[in-house]
């Protein structure tokens, strides 16, 4: 089992590398609000209580019926059109084409559908929504990734000699030709498949082809197992297998027609092999709700939920999606498989009856459509069963997923946190510009979670103290963020990127204030003097409004004055042009004490010291891991000696060693931040610190 995991684990991560596979996912997952208002429409149409399905229909003439019936057929009616937009968006995206030519891709790939829908469709003979719906989403991904890159290579083609560095219009322009050719190509193969007889276009002919060696296949138990795994397997690759086999089951003379004494009809699939829909759904429904750890698909299974009791999956199908998902493909083909299996094993053992009503509705939720089928209790028993047997099968898969994601998670990490440094060595504000659509996509995902940790004030500081005179005297606040509750911290630097990339430094460092000072005014109740400070960037002391506000919120807090500081980052490249005395004289109004981080190793002149903004410098630690060298000594010692002439305390961080320390000592620094001494901890542990102190001494 363990070397089948490993192999199905490696195959999911080559898909997940695969731009296509992934610009697929991200499709359907795009298309969710769609499917979402299309099932809502769909299982009010169905509705299967008789009484409310009869009001829908025949309420103010019809009214409320034909409305929904707008809400279905502009969402699913339409579905192949807007899986053609959005899958040409996405696989455009890393095609490193100008956003114009992108769009225009994506407007190519579109008109190429319709032309490949053939001249009967134009002619009238048979309608154009016929193949805009659901049943048609294969052929509309196989043409928007064909369009697509089709288009792109044209376009390179005929402009390699043209510069893009030009107007919207002359791109429009650049743009004609290869978008003709498109049109050219996809029009002669529609035109050569409507000649074939008794096909309209490609959807048809898939249709045709897979459905053809089933037009006299009897009514047996391995002509429905076969019928069951082909319908699912062409599920997995976007093809309705409802639409393939619908006409074969449905048939009021063919061999499975229900009347003719056989198991095997098309109500006893429904009622007990496709509970929940195809892969019979509602099992991994269940299993997702139960095992996954997934944020994202515990969402989409609450509001998947209600559709899928009515049979609707298709929102959990491409919510997922399953859609070429090597993970539940298997589970996907199997559950239904099983699940038939049993079922026609026990009706052929009597232990079950068989189905007498088929006239059940479709959108009947599953242990009411059993009962209603059989006309016993044994068939929603039956369904029970089936229930568990299909859960037990998708959990391991559910698992499997967990894991996988758990990995790519960790992969994902890494490398937005290489590329934070590869910024930061480059002195560039953080970005992910040219990474690929799921590496953005991870992203967007880090930045939703910071975002719900934001305004449900789940922001998490740990606190690392500083020391004197072997004596916890302060700590420095640290903003650690968690992606998943169980891993690991983020690299703050790209936490803070991030953030700023989507306008919630603001909100994300108010949240770091309102912690903090709620942590210190706990910490104070085990000693009165005890100091926490915050890093905040200079251009939010420099605002009036964050400035206020960071007033009001300390005076409010009801701590000890001047036990509240900030730091300021040295990057924030104070100078002499920048003039922040009204700012900082401001907040030490307000009691709030002004430090700089990391001070010598950035880009402000020295010359700032003389201004008497800070109370506090803390030398960076670069210097401190180097006091072995004599020039970091004698800068070091230089900044403690203008720290006493200048009248601004100095601590040292990242204090690792007692040698250390002594050096420090000698030189007239003696207050501590690093290793030597505490990690960071969360404000509980400091405050059963606080509590085991030795005796306190006169402050210096």
């Amino acid at each position: 089992m363990k070397k089948f995991a490993d192999r199905l684990f490696r195959l999911y991560s080559g898909h997940e590398k695969n731009s296509i596979l992934t610009s697929i996912r991200h499709a359907f997952v795009f298309l969710v609000p769609v499917f979402m208002i299309g099932a809502c429409a769909l299982t009010l149409q169905y509705f299967p209580v008789t009484v409310v399905r009869e009001f829908i229909a025949n309420a103010g003439g019809g009214i409320i019926y034909e409305f929904l019936n707008i809400m279905y057929n502009s969402t699913y009616g339409f579905a192949a059109v807007y899986l053609v937009l959005a899958l040409s968006h996405y696989e455009a995206l890393p095609l490193n084409l100008h956003p114009d030519v992108r769009f225009f891709a994506t407007i190519t790939s579109t008109i190429c559908y319709f032309a490949f829908l053939g001249p009967d469709v134009y002619c009238g003979r048979v309608g154009l929504m016929n193949y805009t719906k659901m049943a048609n989403v294969f052929s509309a991904m196989l043409i928007a990734l064909v369009a697509t890159h089709m288009f792109s290579g044209l376009y390179r083609l005929f402009n390699r000699h043209r510069s893009d560095r030009t107007s919207s219009f002359v791109r429009v322009l650049h743009s004609i030709f290869p978008a003709l050719t498109c049109l050219l190509i996809f029009t002669v193969l529609s035109w050569l498949i409507s000649c074939i007889p008794g096909i309209c276009n490609f959807n048809d002919l898939i249709i045709y082809l897979l459905s053809r060696p089933f037009d006299s296949i009897g009514a047996t138990y391995f002509g429905g197992l076969l019928i069951m795994l082909l319908e699912s397997v062409l599920w997995l690759f976007g093809i309705h297998g409802g639409n393939v086999f619908d006409s074969l089951l449905t048939s009021e003379t063919g061999a499975f027609a229900f009347g003719g004494g056989q198991i095997m009809t098309k109500s006893f699939i429904d009622t007990f092999a496709l509970m929940g829909g195809c892969g019979t759904t509602v099992c991994l429904l269940l299993a997702l709700i139960l095992f996954s750890r997934d944020r994202k698909k515990k969402k989409l299974c609450r509001l998947a939920g209600i559709p899928l009791l009515f049979n609707i999956n298709e929102l959990l199908v491409f919510g997922i999606p399953v859609v070429l998902n090597p993970i539940y493909a298997i589970p996907f083909i199997l559950t239904p498989l099983v699940s038939y299996s049993v079922a026609y094993l026990a009706t052929a053992m009597g232990l079950v009856p068989q189905i007498v009503n088929a006239s059940v509705q479709w959108t009947t939720p599953i242990i009411i459509s059993g009962y209603q089928a059989t006309g016993s209790v044994a068939g929603s028993l039956l369904q029970v069963v089936l229930l568990a047997i299909g859960v037990a099968i998708y959990a391991p898969f559910v698992l499997l997923d967990n894991l996988v994601a758990k990995e790519n998670e960790a992969r994902y990490i890494d490398h937005l946190t290489d590329v934070c440094r590869e910024c930061e060595a480059r002195g560039e504000a953080y970005h992910s510009d040219g990474e690929r659509l799921a590496m953005r996509s991870f992203e967007n995902d880090i930045t939703a979670k910071l975002y719900s940790d934001i305004i449900h004030d789940r922001i998490n500081l740990r606190y690392q103290p500083q020391v004197r005179n072997e004596r916890i005297i302060a700590a420095e606040a640290l903003l650690r963020f968690r992606f998943d509750e169980d891993g690991r911290y983020l690299y703050p630097p790209l936490v803070v990127g991030i953030a700023c990339n989507a306008d919630l430094f603001d909100p994300l460092s108010r949240a770091i204030v309102r912690r903090a000072l709620a942590d210190l005014r706990t910490l104070q109740t085990h000693d009165k003097d005890f100091s926490l400070a915050v890093n905040l960037r200079l251009d939010l002391i420099m605002d009036d409004a964050f400035r206020r506000w960071l007033v009001g919120e300390v005076k409010g807090a009801g701590v000890t004055p001047y036990t509240f500081g900030v730091e300021i980052t040295e990057d924030a490249q104070l100078s002499d042009s920048v003039d922040c005395t009204a700012a900082f004289d401001e907040l030490k109004r307000a009691e709030i004490e002004i430090m700089m981080d990391d001070f010598s190793m950035g880009h402000t002149s020295i010359s700032i010291l003389q201004k008497n903004y800070f109370n506090y410098i803390k030398i960076d630690g670069n210097l401190i891991k180097q006091l072995d060298n004599e020039r970091s000594r004698s800068i070091v010692a230089s900044i403690v000696k203008l720290g006493n002439e200048l009248n601004f305390s100095v601590i040292a961080e990242y204090v690792e060693t007692a040698a250390q320390r002594d050096m420090l000592n000698d030189m007239g620094c003696h207050t501590f931040q690093g290793y030597l001494y505490y990690k960071d901890m969360p404000a509980d542990e400091l405050a059963a610190l606080l509590d085991s102190q030795p005796a306190k001494q006169t402050k210096a």
